[in-house]
This record gives structure tokens, sequence and C-alpha cells, in this order.
């Protein structure tokens, strides 16, 4: 069986990666490519392909091609259709996210309860002003929009933090002693209401496209800060500019816009209450090494005629 992993050259084949391939692989015709006219040798006789993306003149020429493996959880730069048509199964790599942005979310809370983006700015400008505002994260209410593995374990660290977290899933059910409380997409509001932290992590739908409106927005404490590692589209880039610069809520970090890149014209790189990281915050020099962890298991699975997970289609 021939397995093809295509990767971006900012995501190398690491030794752990490497360790991984050999161990787990060495039965099978374990091929990485990093560039498309490698792709286009390899894809015609490939069975499994790990990739992040897959166009129609790539399934027009994959043809023994049986499964896809997004090396992503997010799948929403994916023609679910060419799997359709095609015959062939196509999965995700949900959970290999959660530690470095988790990581991310808590980094976020800290720099913005602590004023580092105003520390920053004097530091550029030789200033040394210690008077301002300081506080913490311990003591402080986290609003969740989505408690996936990515949001639970930003619950778990924030709870070991000394947080009170709550929260948003499709169920309303919660399963872990660390969340408080767990709502559905209906009681949004009161989430909203009862954040001091809001952070979104919501996958782009139809449903939760501009959801935080400016309306839902006001409802925030005054003091509040929002956070959104999700999709950007929950939120429009003029309402996220209107809640800043009127001061709505204290501050943001974002990952995440309405439209990318961020236009070099758009305000919002002018507010000193947002710190602007351009769709990150699941990078990692361990990423390749953590897709191939859910796809090895997914894998065992498949040989073995088992039910296999993260199936989108």
């Amino acid at each position: 069986m021939k397995i093809l992993l295509f990767h971006s050259k900012k995501f190398p084949i690491t030794k752990e990666a490497q360790n991984i391939i050999d161990n787990e692989f060495q039965n099978h015709k374990f091929f990485t490519v990093n560039s498309r006219n490698s792709l286009f040798q390899e894809l015609p006789d490939t069975d499994i392909f790990l990739t992040g993306v897959f166009t129609k003149e790539m399934a027009d020429i994959s043809k023994k091609l049986k499964w896809v493996n997004a090396l992503s959880a997010g799948v929403d730069n994916f023609d679910l259709e060419l799997f359709r048509k095609n015959n062939i199964i196509f999965t995700n790599s949900t959970g290999m996210h959660k530690i470095q942005m988790s990581e991310y979310a808590v980094m976020s809370m800290v720099m913005l309860i602590r004023n580092i983006g105003f520390f920053m700015k004097n530091q550029h400008n030789n200033i040394w002003n210690p008077e301002i505002t300081q506080s913490q994260i311990s003591g402080k209410t986290l609003g969740i929009l989505g408690l996936g593995s990515i949001g639970r374990e930003t619950a778990r660290k924030a709870h070991f933090m000394g947080m009170k977290v709550i929260g948003i899933n499709t169920s309303g059910i919660n399963k872990d002693e660390f969340i408080e409380k767990v709502y559905t997409l209906k009681d949004l509001d009161t989430v909203i209401k009862n954040s001091d932290f809001l952070i979104n992590l919501l996958p782009s739908r139809e449903e939760t496209k501009y959801l935080l409106t400016l309306e839902k927005m006001k409802l925030m404490k005054k003091g509040a800060y929002f956070i959104n590692m999700g999709r950007g589209s929950i939120i429009s880039n003029d309402t996220l500019y209107e809640v800043l610069k009127d001061n709505i809520i204290s501050g943001a970090v974002c990952d995440v816009f309405e439209t990318e890149p961020l236009s070099q014209e758009s305000p919002l790189w002018k507010l000193e209450n947002l710190i602007i990281t351009p769709h990150i915050c699941g990078n990692s020099d361990t990423y390749i090494a953590k897709a191939l962890r859910v796809f090895s298991d997914n894998f065992q699975n498949y040989i073995n005629n088992e039910k296999m997970f993260n199936v989108i289609t």
C-alpha cells in the first residue's frame, strides 16, 4: 500500500515525524513530498493521501486513491463533493491542535490581563512607565464557544490556573469536572454576559456566520476581552473594529479574520487594544508529527476493517 504525505516547507519532517513513519509504516510504501512537481509524479499510484489541499486536478490523476486525510481539523477549504464523486474516504485530524492552541489561548489571556501590548509599545519607544493597572486571570470567568478537543484542553488549563470555566457545545452536556456549566448555542447571551474572557473556537457554518453581532458584543462586561481562534466569519471586521475603538470591551487577540490576509488598509492594524497574529495559533514545529499520530491510529482501524474516526465523508 502506498501512502503519500504532501506538506509545506514551513512544516518540515522532523526527526520525531520521521521516527513515526519509520516505525509505524515500515511494511508500507510511505513517501513525503513538499513540491507540486513531486506531488503530481507520485499521486497516480497512491492509495492514501495526507494533505492540506485537494483539488479536482489532483482527483483526476489519482486513479487508485481510496482515502484522503486532511492535515488539519478544519476542512473549510476542501470540496467535499470531490470525495463523494470519486468514492474516496475523507477524514480530518481533529485532536492534533489541542496542545499548541490551548497554550496560545492561555498566552493571550495573560498578555491581555497584564497589558503586554502597552509595554511592548513603550519598549520600542524607549519609555519606562510602570503606571498601568495589572491584574490576573485567576478568579476570572472564561467562556468558551466550542468545547471540542481544543476547547476542553483550554478549559482544563484555565481551571488549573484558577479560572471558572463555562462554555457552549452542541449537546449542552458537561462531561468534565473542570468546566462549571455547559450551554447550547441558544444560551449564547448567558455565556457572553458572564464571561471576563470570551474565546471563539466554533467552526465556520451557516449558523455561526456573523454570530457575534454588535448587539451581542455589547452584552459583554465593560472590562471583558475577546479572543478569536476559530473562524473569522463569526464576527465582521467592522463590528470588531467598533467594539474595540469605542472600548465596548477592553481588548482582543485575533488570529483569524473575516477576510484573510487582513488588508494592509484595514483600520484594525491601528488599534492599540488589539493583538493580531496571522492565522498561526495551530502551528508548531511538531505539526506533522502530531498529524501522523492521529493518522496512525486511524490507519490501524482502516487496515483491520474496523470503524474509522474523524470521518467527514
